[in-house]
């Protein structure tokens, strides 16, 4: 089951299933949604991502 980021974290339940990947170091949803730890530093920052963090990635962050 692939999940809709932005539609994932709408519903409560949801966000509440969230488990940490011991071996990415991440946190994960079910449905293959992880959230990178400087992804959410700069989400709740507002600071920019670092720079090696490639450009495909840095696109993502500014659309949700």
């Amino acid at each position: 089951m692939r999940v809709e980021f932005s539609v994932a974290f709408k519903d409560l339940n949801y966000f509440k299933q969230v488990y940490v990947n011991k071996e990415l170091g991440v946190l994960c949803w079910p449905g293959d949604v992880d959230i990178a730890p400087e992804t959410i530093y700069s989400m709740a920052t507002g600071k920019p991502l670092p720079e090696w963090v490639d450009d495909e990635k840095q696109e993502g962050i500014k659309q949700v």
